[in-house]
Formats: C-alpha cells, sequence, structure tokens
C-alpha cells in the first residue's frame, strides 16, 4: 500500500503531455470568452466614431470606398479637433456594426483572438529565440502567460467586451507585442528576405504603435529601443535594420502627439507637471502591485516554475546582474502610469489600468525567468543543477488552490474573465440582455422620430457598460439618437 501511495505521490508527466494539457487549458478558458462576444454590443462612442464610415457608405453606395473615406475623415476630424492617437480613431472608426448591429460581435471576437495570437507568438519567440527552449516549453509558457493575460484582464468589460475601448487599448497593446516580437526574431534570421520582410513588418507595426494610445505608444518605443540596445552592445550587425522601423515610429508618435487636438482635449482635464508625473508613477506603480497581482497570479508563477528551471538549465544565456533587470522592468512598468498623470492628472479608467497590468504581468514572468535562470547558473556552479519532473500532485495541488481562489473570491466574474462568461452564458442573463437589445434596435429602425424605449432588466455587467438616461438631452442618448436619425431617444422612467 505504501508503495503504491508513493508511486502516485511520485507520478511525474512527459513535457509534452504538460504542454498539451496547457493548449487545452487555455481553449477551455477561452471559449466561454469567445462564445460571450455574440452577445456583445455597441455603446457610446462606437456610434460616435462609426457614424462617419456609416455615412460615407450610405453616400457612396459603395462599402470599401465608403467605410475607407469615412475612416480617412474621422481620423483627420479627430486629430484637429480632439486627439491625436489616428491609428486608434482609424480603427474606432471601422467598428463592425456600420455594415449592421448583427456584426458588431465580430469586432470584440477579433479583438479577443487577436491579443491572444500577440501574445502566444510573444511568449514562444523569446523562449525560443533568447533561450533555446523545446517547443514543449515553448507550448507551455505561451499557453500560461496567454491565459493569464486574459482571464485575469482588469476589466473584460472595457478589455473585450466593448469594441471602442479594446481596440484603443488591448489591441494597439497586442501590436505592441507583435512590433517587439519582430524586432527579436530580427537578430535571429538568416536570410535577406526574411530580414527584408521583418523590417518591413516592424515598420508597418511602428506606426500602428505611434499612432496608438500614450501608454502603448510610449512603452512600445521603450520596448524597441531597448531590443536594438541589446543588439548593439552584442554588436549584432542587423540591429542597424531596426533603425528604420525606429525612424517611422518617431515620426508616428511625433504626428500623435503634436496633434492640435491634444490642446483642444487638455482644456478639459488639468495635467501635471513632467516630474510630478513621473513621482506619481512610480508611487502608484508600487501601490498597485497587490492588486495585479491578487491570489491568483502568484500560482500562475508557481505553475511555470518547474518548466522554467528546465527550460533555463539547457539555455546558453547567463543570466548576468537580475537585480539591475528587475529594477529596470519596474521603471518600464511604471512608464504606464506616466501618460495619464501628465495629461488627465490621474490614473482611473478601467482601460487604462487594463494595459497596465498586461506590462506588469510580462514583466513579471520574464522577472521570474531571469531570476530562476541566475540560481540555475548558481546551482550549475556548485554542482547543484537537476531537473525538475512535472509531478502531477504539484500541478493538482495548485488547480485546486485556483479553484479555491476563484471560489472565495467576493468579485468573480470581475476578476476571472472566464468564470464570468459562463455564468453569464449558463444563468442566461446574457441571452436575455441581448434579445432585449435586438427589441430595442427592432423599435429603432421604426419611424418614430422619437423613441421611448424600456429599461434594461438585465444587465450583466461584463456587456452592459451603461444604461440610457431619461433626459434625451444626455450625451450617450443623443449619440444613439444621431446614429439612427431620431430627435430624440429617452428610456422610460422607471
Amino acid at each position: 500500500m505504501k508503495d503504491r501511495l508513493k508511486r502516485i505521490l511520485g507520478f511525474a508527466i512527459s513535457s509534452k503531455w504538460l504542454a498539451v494539457l496547457a493548449v487545452i487549458g487555455l481553449a477551455g478558458l477561452l471559449l466561454p470568452l469567445i462564445r460571450l462576444t455574440l452577445y456583445s454590443i455597441p455603446w457610446s462612442d462606437d456610434y460616435n466614431y462609426g457614424r462617419f464610415a456609416k455615412g460615407f457608405i450610405a453616400q457612396e453606395g459603395s462599402v470599401l470606398q465608403g467605410l475607407w473615406e469615412g475612416a480617412v475623415y474621422c481620423t483627420k476630424m479627430s486629430w484637429y479637433a480632439w486627439q491625436g492617437t489616428f491609428s486608434s480613431i482609424f480603427m474606432m472608426s471601422i467598428v463592425p456594426c456600420v455594415f449592421g448591429e448583427q456584426y458588431y460581435f465580430i469586432g470584440t471576437l477579433g479583438i479577443l483572438l487577436f491579443f491572444t495570437c500577440a501574445v502566444l507568438i510573444f511568449a514562444k519567440v523569446l523562449c525560443k529565440n533568447l533561450l533555446g527552449a523545446d517547443r514543449a516549453s515553448c507550448a507551455v509558457m505561451a499557453a500560461v502567460t496567454a491565459a493569464a493575460l486574459v482571464v485575469l484582464i482588469y476589466s473584460s468589460q472595457q478589455g473585450i467586451y466593448w469594441y471602442n475601448s479594446a481596440v484603443h487599448y488591448t489591441f494597439m497593446h497586442g501590436c505592441v507585442l507583435l512590433l517587439t516580437t519582430a524586432a527579436v526574431k530580427l537578430f535571429y534570421c538568416r536570410t535577406k528576405i526574411g530580414v527584408g520582410i521583418l523590417t518591413a513588418v516592424a515598420v508597418l507595426l511602428a506606426v500602428v504603435c505611434g499612432g496608438s494610445n500614450y501608454i502603448s505608444a510610449l512603452q512600445g518605443i521603450l520596448f524597441l529601443v531597448t531590443v536594438g540596445g541589446i543588439g548593439v552592445c552584442r554588436k549584432r550587425r542587423v540591429s542597424l535594420c531596426l533603425l528604420a522601423p525606429l525612424a517611422a515610429y518617431g515620426i508616428a508618435f511625433y504626428y500623435n502627439a503634436s496633434a492640435p487636438g491634444n490642446n483642444v482635449r487638455a482644456a478639459h482635464f488639468t495635467g501635471m507637471s513632467p516630474v510630478n508625473a513621473i513621482l506619481h508613477s512610480f508611487q502608484a506603480a508600487f501601490l498597485d502591485i497587490p492588486k495585479f497581482m491578487g491570489w491568483m497570479m502568484p500560482l500562475v508563477l508557481l505553475v511555470l516554475a518547474p518548466v522554467i528551471w528546465n527550460m533555463v538549465r539547457r539555455s546558453a544565456f547567463k543570466f548576468p546582474l537580475p537585480g539591475l533587470v528587475l529594477l529596470f522592468s519596474f521603471c518600464l512598468y511604471a512608464t504606464g502610469y506616466t501618460p495619464n498623470y501628465y495629461s488627465m492628472g490621474t490614473v482611473a479608467l478601467d482601460r487604462v489600468l487594463n494595459v497596465i497590468k498586461f506590462t506588469f504581468q510580462i514583466l513579471l514572468i520574464m522577472n521570474e525567468v531571469y531570476m530562476l535562470g541566475w540560481l540555475q547558473r548558481k546551482a550549475a556552479a556548485r554542482g547543484r543543477s537537476s531537473v525538475c519532473p512535472h509531478r502531477l500532485l504539484y500541478y493538482a495541488v495548485i488547480g485546486l488552490c485556483m479553484i479555491a481562489v476563484v471560489k472565495t473570491a467576493p468579485n468573480q466574474a470581475g476578476c476571472y474573465s472566464s468564470y464570468g462568461a459562463y455564468y453569464y452564458i449558463k444563468s442566461g442573463e446574457a441571452y436575455n440582455f441581448h434579445t432585449q437589445y435586438l427589441e430595442r434596435v427592432e423599435k429603432l429602425h421604426g419611424t418614430e422620430s422619437t423613441v421611448e424605449l424600456e429599461p434594461y432588466a438585465w444587465r450583466p455587467w461584463m456587456l452592459c457598460i451603461e444604461e440610457l438616461s431619461t433626459d434625451p438631452s444626455y450625451v450617450k442618448n443623443t449619440e444613439m439618437a444621431r446614429w439612427y436619425g431620431k430627435d430624440a431617444i429617452y428610456i422610460k422612467a422607471e
């Protein structure tokens, strides 16, 4: 009996089977999130920015021409009148509901899949090219990292299910990860054609990132400069290829930051001086660590620990100066707060905290890799380096702890997006909410010039950002009224 118990407790699985389980786990976590996108609905700025493309399509009679002309017009107008984030504005203006409300989910689904794929590619390239990891280790690292970022997103409501917000921040941060990936991949490309393609891709992504929200734009160029600086220090001639995306990034960011509309927008807010913005950024970065870590992120690090230990054991990288790398990482993470403190004097929007947390999680996992790599080198120097087996009991215990954390969380849907999506689907709240939305749409397509709507009886948090007002002059009401060509829209007083 004791021998059988010992065998059970000591049972280990291969890295390949662990990779299979990790990929299956990621797919299982994504399924309810993907399903819930079918119930997402447009709101506020979706109407405000998408109305130009909708109007041009109706005017031109050509979908592609009208979509392009409307998006360009909206981008130019916003650049002069509100803000310089031209690549974000362009994407905001092509919200899929311009083709019909039934197509809105394509945008939220696309952002979810794009960001997930960006994280997967980013993690895989860094593990394979920088550390020489095997396929199984790359798969586990990529799948677990992607799951952590998507499931533990600060606000799934604004980071996934509201197109306007998600495309401005989540999508653009995915572009930053892909830009960094392309820059890293350049150093390991052995053909001139491959180098040319990667350089062209990096230039395109640099323009997109340079015209995005100011957090992604700032951190993107810092990532790019860091990769280029490492290449120069290692005397890699291919580093010169990064001059093209750096130049494109600089030009794009200049047009972003120098837009006349930024002065118009700044008049509505009271920002901080550069010094105060930086100081407040470090303070907020330190204070928000517990909020971003929670109880789940340490468990994610424990899941990755055996994989990382074995991965860095085979790596040729030396992992010098881990303390300096940790300090640099904290400074890079803190830059996420600086643009908003400088321009608005506060960092309060959930969509902003989404991308700050993304950067924090990525840097946290990267520092775990670096620290374990440094410890592995110390152990090897003393002749104590050994392979860490993937004990099934170890992962089972961590899995049970994760379940306990989710079960005891005071805000399960808000803290764990997959659980929230599953709950709203299973309870029927998402379906009932979307059904009532479709009833509203049918009424809004009617002939009445003034439309009274029934208030939502179901308001699942992940899908319902806010209710319309009983006051037809409320800005959210007027945006919808303008979209549907109505004189007024208001909610029936309860």
